[in-house]
């Protein structure tokens, strides 16, 4: 595996921080030059942070392939990490015999990069994000859920679009739409969007706008007209009220049911908790261990009662959008809520499969069966359940 990480790096191009980004090359569009200079990805660096230290194993595990140390990727001040960080900070990772460091990055690319150079045994990404590690021969296994689709398409303040998907999306024709980076997931989805609407996927002008604070920027000074925008940029664009949302493909959306590629990834899991099959095969009670401290701080994220501890924590620790009121980050926070699950249908994973297999971000269609782990839970109710029976409780639901 080691041997293929430098032919795997050329491949890769940076999603600066897109937590969802750093795989392309696939194909190049009308662009224009970087807005700002993005300091790109550095395997090395996670490299030269040490390799795991999970081979050895705790005396107190109740199971001896249960490791000590576990290290586990997460995102800097993304919602989709809130699952892991509070596993973490409320302690379900040591109720489960689990000794777990977190290990932050910026972007999907960063996080295959530590799973490849066995910086991180666990990593959080979307499939389309590990289909790419998948190309060069490596099998990985999924064994939970972490984070809804990403994604949000939102216009600069003074752009005038009609109402409904089809007529934005025509009104973009000829404009310029910022993405964190070319061959990314979210050029990716704004170009299934154009095809959606009778359009090419050259039909906008791309332009690699970075991280959030640089998008945002743009937008601001009307360098771009779109942005497919991911949390905390949303809110912080949509509070600052220079940028509204046009279409939203975090939660489930009746015009988009019906748009090839789209209508199947709206509203559905996108983020899967990862390891390699080979790290996941030494080690099965940590993952059914790490899963169901998932599923504990699934229940408790749930929890009406947690809220206010869990808006402490996002402010304190996790990290939040700036320039937020309390009343704000309340809202910010309870809107993130409905999108956190750690369970992961199998529906949702052939969804990314076929998205990933169109976009040539696939070489090849991978069964689910392959990665999906047997026993991942597919609904609300088998957290829930899986909850229950380790004698906890989800009085919020999962």
């Amino acid at each position: 595996m080691i041997g293929r990480i430098g032919r795997y790096f050329g491949k890769l191009v940076s999603g600066r921080d897109d937590p969802a980004g750093g795989i392309g090359g696939y194909r190049r569009r009308r662009t224009f030059r970087p807005l700002l200079t993005i300091v790109t990805l550095v395997a090395l660096t996670l490299t030269a942070c040490g390799t795991s230290k999970s081979a050895t194993t705790s005396s107190s595990s109740s199971s001896s392939s249960v490791p000590v140390h576990v290290t586990a990727q997460t995102f800097l001040g993304i919602p989709s990490s809130w699952l892991t960080q509070v596993a973490q900070a409320e302690g379900f990772f040591t109720k489960n015999d689990l000794n777990v460091s977190l290990l932050p990055v910026n972007t999907g690319a960063q996080a295959v990069a530590a799973l490849a150079s066995g910086s991180a045994d666990i990593i959080f990404c979307a499939p389309d994000t590990c289909a790419s590690l998948q190309n060069q021969g490596e099998k990985l296994t999924a064994f939970a859920g972490e984070y809804n689709t990403l994604y949000a398409i939102m216009v600069r303040k003074g752009f005038t679009t009609a109402t409904g998907y089809k007529a934005t999306i025509l009104a973009l024709k000829g404009k310029t739409v910022g993405v964190p980076g070319l061959g990314t997931g979210g050029q990716f989805i704004m170009e299934a969007l154009l095809q959606g609407a009778g359009l090419a996927p050259d039909a906008v002008t791309f332009v690699p706008t970075g991280g959030v604070p640089q998008a945002l920027a743009a937008l601001q000074s009307g360098q771009i007209d779109a942005w497919t925008g991911y949390p905390p940029g949303i809110t912080e664009a949509t509070t600052g009220g220079y940028a509204t949302v046009a279409i939203d493909l975090r939660k489930p959306n009746a015009q988009l049911s019906s748009v090839p590629l789209i209508g199947a990834i709206t509203g559905v899991p996108y983020f899967a908790i990862y390891s390699t099959t080979a790290w996941a095969g030494a080690h099965p009670a940590a993952v059914d261990h790490y899963r169901l401290a998932l599923e504990e701080a699934d229940c408790w994220i749930h929890a009406p009662a947690n809220l206010k501890k869990l808006t402490t924590q996002v402010q304190t620790t996790f990290g939040a959008p700036t320039g937020l009121t309390a009343t704000a980050l309340t809202a910010y926070v309870e809107s993130n809520i409905p999108l956190i699950h750690s369970y992961y249908p199998k529906s949702s994973a052939k969804a990314w499969t076929d998205y990933a297999v169109h976009f040539g971000i696939m070489k090849s269609p991978v069964a689910v069966n392959s990665w999906l782990q047997p026993g991942t839970p597919s609904t609300a109710n088998d957290v829930i359940q899986a909850v229950k029976a380790a004698g906890g409780s989800c009085p919020g639901g999962a």
